[in-house]
């Protein structure tokens, strides 16, 4: 029997940085694993009607990306904020991943791992765009 391959996967939160969120997204693209890779994006709604724009404008460049084996947009309706938007997303991922038995550390994972942080590092402090990949040990490598 066969393995399918699973690889852990890629989180972006968003709020009004659509030109932080196509430059990640190019750059999390551009990674020889992104078609093996999910990405999930969550997009925060706006706090004030200024904000609107730019992040409908994020929503809607969201919908368009390609070059990943899935791309699932969640847009908020009302505004989380940063905390709450992280904590119910990562949430929310793992645990329907792990409920799917789909978590674990692939060879090569790094090179993305890596792409995320030099992407994260051309971004101007305090971005309102962040990146979180999860990598797990199954338990039975944890053991060797």
């Amino acid at each position: 029997m066969e393995e399918t391959r699973s690889l852990a996967p890629v989180i972006l939160f968003t709020y009004n940085r659509p030109e932080h969120t196509k430059r990640t997204m190019e750059a999390l693209a551009a990674n020889e694993l992104a078609s093996e890779t999910d990405l999930y994006v969550f997009s925060d709604a706006a706090k004030k009607d200024a904000d609107k724009e730019k992040v409908q404008e994020i929503r809607d460049y969201v919908k368009t990306v390609q070059g990943f084996r899935r791309v699932e947009l969640t847009a908020r309706e009302q505004n989380y904020g940063l905390a709450k938007n992280v904590i119910e997303g990562v949430t929310a991922i793992w645990l329907a991943r792990t409920a799917m038995g789909s978590c674990s550390t692939q060879p090569g994972r790094g090179k993305l791992v890596l792409t995320l942080r030099r992407a994260w590092a051309t971004m101007q402090p305090y971005s309102s765009t962040m990146v979180a990949s999860t990598e797990v040990v199954p338990q039975s490598s944890a053991m060797m």
